[in-house]
C-alpha cells in the first residue's frame, strides 16, 4: 500500500514538474527591437493648489479690497487692479529600455533613466502708475475747509478727514495715473539621462 502511494506522489511530482518547466519554457521571450517604457509625472502646481489660492485670497483682501489700500488709491490714483498667477512646475521621471542583440542565450539591453523639470513663471497684474517717463513728485496735504474744525484745529472731529494729492512739482498739477500691464515671465528646464548596457544570460534573467 504504501509502495503504491509513494509510487502515485512521484509521477504527480513529476507531472508539475513538467508542468512548470513547459510554463518557463512557453513563456513570453524579448525580441531583438522590443521596447518598454514606465514613468510618473507630477504637476507640483496642482498638488499646491490649495496653498496657491490662498496666496491669492490674501492679495485680494490685503491689497486690492482692503480699507487702507482703496483709500491711497482714492488719494494719489495708484492702485493694483488685477492679477494671475500662472506658473508651471513639473517633475517628472521615465525609464526606458530597448533589447539591442540577441546572441543565443545572451540579451544585450539597453536601459535609459530620465529625471526632468519644468518650471515656468508667467505672473501678470495690472496696475495704475505715473506715465512712463521721469517725474518730480510731491504729495500734496489739504484739508476742505468745510472738514475744517476751529475748536480742535484738526481736519474733521477726529482729525481723518485730511486729503492727499500725488502732484507734478514742476507744473503743480495733479499725476493723472495710467493703466499699466505687467507681465513677469522665466523658464527653467532641467533633463538628466543615465544610459545602461547590460548583458543577461537565461540562468541570471528569466525573461518572462
Amino acid at each position: 500500500m504504501y509502495q503504491k502511494t509513494t509510487f502515485a506522489i512521484l509521477v504527480a511530482l513529476c507531472f508539475l514538474g513538467a508542468q512548470a518547466s513547459n510554463a518557463v519554457e512557453e513563456g513570453p521571450t524579448f525580441s531583438t527591437g522590443d521596447t518598454w517604457a514606465f514613468g510618473i509625472e507630477i504637476d507640483l502646481m496642482e498638488e499646491l493648489d490649495p496653498e496657491i489660492q490662498d496666496i491669492e485670497d490674501n492679495i485680494t483682501s490685503e491689497i486690492i479690497e482692503s480699507d487702507n489700500f482703496t483709500q491711497i488709491r482714492n488719494w494719489t490714483g495708484l492702485g493694483l487692479n488685477s492679477f494671475e498667477l500662472n506658473n508651471e512646475a513639473v517633475l517628472g521621471f521615465f525609464y526606458t529600455g530597448e533589447i539591442i542583440d540577441d546572441f543565443d542565450n545572451m540579451i544585450h539591453m539597453q536601459t535609459e533613466q530620465s529625471l526632468y523639470s519644468h518650471t515656468v513663471v508667467g505672473t501678470k497684474f495690472t496696475s495704475m502708475l505715473p506715465p512712463a517717463g521721469t517725474h518730480d513728485l510731491k504729495i500734496r496735504a489739504y484739508c476742505d475747509d468745510e472738514d475744517w474744525d476751529d475748536e480742535t484745529e484738526e481736519c474733521g472731529e477726529e482729525g481723518d478727514d485730511g486729503q492727499f494729492m500725488l502732484m507734478d512739482n514742476n507744473t503743480g498739477e495733479k499725476i493723472v495715473m495710467e493703466e499699466v500691464n505687467t507681465e513677469l515671465s522665466g523658464g527653467m528646464h532641467y533633463i538628466a539621462k543615465i544610459t545602461q548596457d547590460t548583458w543577461w544570460t537565461q540562468d541570471t534573467h528569466e525573461l518572462v
